[in-house]
């Protein structure tokens, strides 16, 4: 990861990173309350690069935008233990377990971040609101939009010597009819 988080002044910032994953044997139960009761495990690799980029127009507040790639690659899963997602569940009961996509992904974000201290707050407060839009590359046939929100508040006690701290954190996804 590549930061420069206060360019003109403080007035801007930016990232960029790259994140490479490799997780052998992820165990998998089925595609809901019906499905048959028993643990598989499936391999999840995915690689992605990201570039974000934001302005502060005013004081506590960060808008800006972001663009990126994700590769996915699902496969066996390696832990003996288990059977292999793919061969236990079929393609119509597990989308994308035989055919992997890869990703475009934009959006924007808000942010209203008035802590005393980002790294150990004690009183204040930090909401942020991003969309992401992911766009399959290849199939064209997983689509998608992501809102996530987190929501924190700091609320310093006895001279915020102690802390109440109250988190809220929702991530929401929505695909394109059909």
């Amino acid at each position: 990861k590549f930061s420069l988080p206060r360019l003109l002044s403080g007035k801007a910032c930016t990232d960029v990173s790259v994140t490479h994953r490799n997780y052998p044997g992820i165990q998998y139960y089925g595609p809901g309350p019906d499905s048959p009761k028993m643990r598989t495990n499936y391999r999840l690799e995915d690689t992605s690069a990201d570039a974000t980029a934001g302005i502060s127009p005013f004081r506590f507040v960060r808008l800006g935008g972001g663009v990126g790639f994700l590769a996915v690659n699902v496969g066996p899963g390696r832990d003996s233990r288990f059977a292999s997602t793919d061969r236990t569940f079929t393609p119509l009961q597990v989308p994308g377990i035989d055919r992997q996509t890869n990703f475009l992904h934009y959006g924007t974000f808000g942010q209203f971040d008035y802590r005393d201290d980002p790294f150990g707050p004690r009183n204040g407060g930090n909401y942020v609101l991003q969309y992401t839009r992911y766009e399959d590359r290849d199939l064209r046939l997983h689509d998608f939009n992501l809102l996530d929100i987190d929501l924190q508040q700091y609320v310093g006690l006895f001279n915020r010597s102690r802390v109440i701290a109250l988190r809220a954190h929702t991530r929401m996804t929505d695909t394109r009819g059909g």
